[in-house]
């Protein structure tokens, strides 16, 4: 009984938010030109191992002055797309509450490359021949690897909130939550699945900047552009080191915790 009269109540409070065109449904699509932030443009070997707990005087022992670095991972960055509904709720003529439901493909590339660095107590090659000499500086080299592309679709869903002139320019601002439904992480020849590896939950803001035409009959036609930056790692917090149970695990993203960074661009036709 108690479950008919709320379902009955909330019933009648849509009924009279569509009666009073307090209510309105729209479809909408858009791009995305997605990079990433909080990640440094170069992660170092003696860091990755420092961060997984590895005791300094054994790295210094392991690698002396030697080390390698991936760089440019900063670099990451690509297109996408997103598709949905969106939602608004008129509190006022010139407030309003619009959440979204969006399925959204975002897509990120990098070239990066391996700086090697050797030990300066001992190296050698065809031409020159190195060993014990304190004033050797050491011997560095990079070498370009091949391009990593990560593909992941989230839905979406922003809550936001809409201050709308008389002008047709209007202004939003909220939350964002994503839901990874899939990662996929691909090189030559090659591609893994790594949804064990990205955090299946990310929280983020957004806000932007729009323009409404009026098309009559209660329709309208939007355009808008936001930025959406992500307050929460892509990365998991827990990654297993290898496949051994008997292992320890490591907070992944003390290595590298990449956030999301999206220049979002759209249009919503409102039909309702």
């Amino acid at each position: 009984m108690k479950l008919t009269k709320t379902l009955l109540t909330i019933g009648l409070i849509s009924t009279a938010a569509f009666a009073d065109g307090a209510f309105h449904m729209g479809a909408k699509f858009g791009g995305n030109y997605n990079m990433v932030w909080n990640v440094d443009n170069k992660i170092t070997a003696k860091e990755i191992l420092g961060n997984i707990g590895v005791p300094s005087y054994e790295i210094e022992e392991e690698l002396g002055t030697a080390d390698a670095s991936i760089n440019d991972l900063d670099k990451l960055s690509g297109m996408g797309f997103h598709f949905g509904f969106t939602f608004k709720y008129q509190v006022t003529d010139m407030f309003a509450i619009q959440p979204e439901l969006l399925i959204s493909y975002r897509g990120r590339s990098v070239k990066a490359s391996v700086t090697g660095t050797d030990s300066e107590n001992s190296y050698y090659d065809d031409d020159y021949y190195y060993y014990g000499n304190d004033d050797y500086e050491g011997f560095e080299e990079t070498i370009d690897i091949p391009e990593i592309e990560i593909n992941q679709w989230f839905f979406d869903i922003p809550i936001l909130a809409r201050i709308q002139t008389n002008m047709g320019l209007f202004f939003n601002i909220g939350p964002v939550l994503s839901f990874n439904m899939s990662s996929e992480l691909k090189a030559t020849l090659a591609s893994i699945d790594i949804e064990d590896y990205v955090s299946t939950f990310v929280f983020g803001m957004a806000g932007g900047i729009g323009y409404s035409v009026d098309l009559g009959n209660g329709k309208s036609l939007d355009f808008d552009v936001r930025l959406h930056m992500g307050l929460t790692s892509l990365i998991s917090d827990d990654i297993a080191i290898s496949n051994d149970p008997t292992d320890p695990k490591f907070d992944g993203t003390k290595i590298v915790d990449p956030k999301d960074f999206n220049i979002v661009f759209a249009m919503a036709f409102w039909f309702i």
